[in-house]
């Protein structure tokens, strides 16, 4: 969780470091559609969150491992 409300500039090396500790095992989701936020205005709107993830992974292939590649390793599509 971030101490900040927006940004999230805070998290940002924390989602890096998640991401290289086991770049085959990460996976990302929005949690749509926020049922359960804990803030006044409903939480995060899904944009915020895929530009976050630009911001954890500005590598265009660690995106496509992460949104593509091993959902379907671990959902069997591949």
């Amino acid at each position: 969780m971030s101490a900040r409300t927006t940004g999230w500039d805070d998290v940002v090396p924390i989602g890096r470091a998640l991401y290289e500790a086991a770049p085959t095992r990460s996976i990302f989701g929005t949690d749509w559609p926020h049922a359960h936020s804990h803030n006044e205005r409903g939480g995060p709107e899904e944009a915020q969150l895929i530009a976050l993830l630009y911001r954890f992974l500005p590598d265009p292939a660690a995106r496509q491992a992460v949104l593509v590649d091993n959902p379907a390793r671990l959902h069997g599509f591949e």
